[in-house]
């Protein structure tokens, strides 16, 4: 059953904490594709060659940034800004 219109945004299920949100919609920004969590959020890179899972209630403080971080770190994401 699919939650309520407010719930999504995009294509993906919008996260619960407002930090996660805005990593979410950065890492859409740059391509990546967001896969609904039954536990954890999947971010796949736009080659096909990267994923991580992103948890829905980290202890650390800077974990959301931090996987924003590691996607820009990305050889595919670096080939395609001509680093």
């Amino acid at each position: 059953m699919r939650e309520p219109e407010a719930a999504w945004l995009g294509y993906w299920k919008k996260h619960q904490k407002p930090d996660g949100q805005k990593a979410l919609e950065e890492l859409d920004a740059m391509g990546w594709k967001i896969e609904n969590p039954p536990k954890y959020y999947t971010v796949k890179c736009p080659c096909g060659s990267h994923a991580r899972s992103v948890h829905l209630t980290p202890s650390n403080p800077g974990y959301f940034q931090e996987s924003v971080r590691w996607a820009k770190r990305q050889t595919c994401m670096n080939e395609e800004e001509g680093q």
